[in-house]
């Protein structure tokens, strides 16, 4: 009996501990955004010059003390040629914009080259067009099935994006328009989804958000859940390799949606370096 209730006390102490580390998991997983970083290689870019793309994705109208501080740290840290925002700035239940203003006037105070696509949850709201021309007011060049060409330094490249795929408001061929094979083109698409989509052209580099990396991942196993897929999904976080050194990226993200957790899925944004 007395060994009975030494394995109980022990049981019950390791217990202890396991949620002890498994909420403070949570709390800097949620709270403490990192920075990723990301290296693409194409003989497209000419030898010696490089592309610096810092993606923020899935913000969802975060706010605490520090979130917006973190992230523009995050941004001076990363020293990027461009921006990119791929949807989901705020939440479909976001009341007012003035916390993804102040975020996007903090970015364009250290880096004014921002881009952004609309994702599910700025439509699913109802704030999109107020948030778009709210955004172009501020400088930030809305790429919603439209594409350009960026010049940087000594180099360029083809920017395309695309409007929210689940929201019904893509138009991909006009997001594609006039593009060329032999330039290198980076496609913004808030739903990965899209690389299905693709038929003649494939863009040289998507990236994507909306899944959060499921938010709740396991060790071994991964995300267990995603927007939109199944369990387990098939496209949750980080790389993809599509075809003929072609890829897919997908950021998981800054903020939370549906439940305020992450596990084992700390908050990031990513510097990607194509060379």
């Amino acid at each position: 009996m007395k060994n009975v209730k030494k394995i109980f006390y022990y049981m019950q102490r390791i217990l202890l501990v396991l949620l002890i580390i498994a909420v403070s998991n949570v709390f800097v997983d949620v709270w403490f955004t990192k920075l990723e970083k990301v290296k693409i290689y194409s003989n497209k870019v000419a030898a010696g010059k490089s592309i610096k793309i810092l993606q923020i994705s899935d913000v969802h109208n975060k706010k605490s003390m520090n979130s917006n501080r973190q992230l523009l740290q995050l941004l001076n840290r990363a020293q990027p040629d461009i921006v990119v925002i791929t949807g989901d700035l705020i939440d479909d239940n976001t009341k007012n914009l003035k916390n993804a203003y102040a975020l996007v006037e903090g970015i364009a105070a250290i880096n004014p080259r921002i881009y952004f696509v609309t994702g599910n949850h700025e439509w699913r709201g109802g704030l999109a067009e107020e948030l778009i021309k709210g955004l172009k007011a501020r400088g930030v060049v809305v790429l919603d099935n439209q594409n350009e060409i960026v010049d940087i330094k000594d180099t360029s490249f083809r920017l395309s994006g695309v409007a929210d795929w689940t929201s019904g408001k893509m138009d991909l061929s006009r997001s594609l328009m006039g593009l060329d094979e032999k330039v290198y083109t980076v496609m913004l698409a808030h739903d990965p989804w899209i690389i299905y989509d693709y038929k003649d052209f494939v863009p040289d580099l998507t990236l994507s958000g909306h899944t959060h990396g499921g938010q709740v991942r396991l060790p071994f196993v991964g995300a267990i859940v995603a927007p939109g897929q199944k369990l387990f999904p098939e496209l949750d976080k980080g790389i993809y390799k599509l075809k003929y050194n072609k890829f897919l990226y997908i950021d998981s993200g800054v903020g939370t949606s549906v439940f305020p957790i992450r596990f084992l899925n700390r908050s990031q944004v990513t510097l990607i370096t194509i060379e």
